[in-house]
């Protein structure tokens, strides 16, 4: 498993942090021509560490889970080790203006 520590940001300012661990086999998948074509080009593998924590996070994925990864890996492939407390459950309320 390779260790990446990731920064949560809003506009541009650090407002959390964590460290992520993922399988090779994961950046295998995502560095693979095939995957390129049909899903996304990453620029390196922080990216695709990126990619997959915050999938994990906001939409509360496992990694086997994500868009081009269903099937092609377990659930175990990835796991979040330091979580970023308070971020994990995004609410989005509306309230109409008059």
């Amino acid at each position: 498993m390779r260790k990446f520590k990731f920064t949560i940001e809003i506009d541009r300012n650090e407002v959390g942090e964590g460290i992520i661990e993922i399988d090779q086999k994961v950046f295998d998948i995502a560095n693979s021509e095939e995957f390129k074509r049909y899903f996304h080009t990453f620029g390196d593998d922080d990216a695709i560490a990126s990619h997959v924590a915050y999938h994990m996070i906001y939409h509360r994925e496992s990694v086997n889970e994500i868009e081009g990864f269903y099937g092609a890996v377990d659930k175990y492939a990835a796991k979040i080790v330091e979580y970023p407390r308070g971020y994990d459950d995004f609410e989005f309320l509306a309230e109409e203006i008059v």
